[in-house]
């Protein structure tokens, strides 16, 4: 399901994938990028990558999702893409602790999570970005919990598809049905019906495999008042982030 490649090039900091390393302080940067593993994930699916142990997960071109080890099965709460980090309670001084999925294929980069709390130790513009970027993950979790509550199962699929959105280079989406059901743990012929009425709209064209946003804002008009409160909260704490307007 994944193997590692190689360390990361810790001389551009600026040149990083994921916008969490590339925004820290050039020294605390190539400290991180210095122990740091990358991690391709060949697949999209709800496991846990215990080989590693309990690490630190920047995620890349990969967009992860994080939840609750119930059994065998991941029970998936949100995401995190290039925009962010998991595995941040080492600067609260615990292991992380949160199990991990896959959502998108693609690369991220792990370390171990020991490592991150001598870093944390050492460099506390580092421990404090990764509490500030805590605080999104809970933002974006009470907005789940809300929309879990209150939404339609169409608004909450609009909110899942904006948000992966958010987290991948141009407009397509590499998800099939059944993952994006296993992740809303929603049956797949209610996602795939609810995904029809969506192309119906031209809101969104599905391929094998594959979701393309064909106009954003219609997509984001679905999700209503589900989407949009944890993102507003990530550009107060981290700066610019998402997409908006209308998708090729």
């Amino acid at each position: 399901m994944y193997r590692s490649t190689d360390r990361t090039d810790r001389s551009d900091t600026a040149a990083h994938a994921n916008l969490f390393l590339a925004a820290l302080p050039r020294d605390d940067a190539r400290a991180v990028a210095a122990v740091a593993i990358r991690v391709t994930f060949a697949n999209a699916e709800p496991v846990v990558p215990e080989a590693h142990g309990p690490s630190l997960w920047l995620p890349e071109t990969a967009v992860l999702s994080f939840g609750e080890r119930i059994g065998a099965e991941l029970v998936e709460c949100g995401m995190v893409g290039r925009e962010g980090v998991l595995g941040w309670e080492p600067a609260t001084g615990v292991a992380p602790s949160s199990a991990i999925g896959v959502l998108i294929r693609g690369t991220a980069l792990s370390i171990p999570g020991e490592r991150v709390q001598a870093l944390c130790a050492e460099r506390p513009a580092l421990a404090a970005a990764l509490l500030r970027y805590r605080e999104t993950v809970i933002a974006q979790m009470r907005s789940t919990i809300a929309g879990r509550l209150h939404c339609r199962p169409e608004a909450r699929l609009a909110r899942w598809l904006c948000m992966l959105h958010d987290r991948v280079e141009g407009d397509t989406l590499d998800i099939t049905h059944l993952r994006l059901a296993e992740f809303l743990a929603s049956r797949r012929a209610g996602v795939t019906d609810s995904l029809h009425l969506l192309e119906g709209e031209r809101v969104v064209r599905c391929t094998r495999g594959k979701i393309v946003v064909r106009d954003r804002a219609a997509l984001q008009g679905v999700a209503g008042e589900c989407y949009g409160a944890a993102e507003t909260v990530h550009r107060a704490l981290l700066g610019p982030f998402g997409k908006v307007g209308i998708a090729a």
